[in-house]
């Protein structure tokens, strides 16, 4: 594995860990007290269009919804940080995963391992080489 090769493939791994930490939070995210807070708005502004409220009550009622909204803006200014950071740790991770698989587009039949070479044939016509010649074929190479 070349040296492009091995960055490339730690920075898609970092972004991929990075893309998962920012999906977790955001799953951590409690999408439910933000509904709580803008159904008790929705009431608040029902009461309020009430006749016949004293005016304590409408300033009470008022006070509320002015922290009500304070709650709304802070939840969906918060929700939507955390949408925005999956969103662009998503693309640096597409941007790894695209630039790693150019690379590896790259490498000529010379740039593979042999014994890789070798495995893949395998693999595609379901040998199992421990059968063969003990699993290791660097040994069997070897004795060659």
């Amino acid at each position: 594995m070349s040296e492009e090769e091995r960055q490339c493939q730690n920075t898609k791994i970092i972004a991929d860990v990075a893309l998962e930490r920012a999906k977790d939070n955001l799953s951590r995210f409690n999408a439910e007290d933000l509904k709580f807070y803008k159904l008790e708005r929705v009431k608040l502004n029902n009461r309020l269009k009430a006749r016949g409220l004293s005016e304590e009550s409408r300033n009470e009622l008022t006070e509320r919804k002015q922290e009500i909204e304070y709650w709304v803006s802070a939840l969906t200014a918060n929700q939507q940080h955390l949408k925005s950071e999956v969103s662009s740790r998503r693309e640096i991770f597409m941007d790894a995963s695209k630039s790693l698989k150019e690379i590896r587009q790259k490498k000529t039949r010379s740039d593979t391992p042999t014994v890789a070479t070798i495995e893949n044939i395998f693999l595609t016509y379901e040998i199992s080489p421990t059968k063969y010649h003990g699993g290791n074929l660097m040994v069997w190479f070897a004795a060659r």
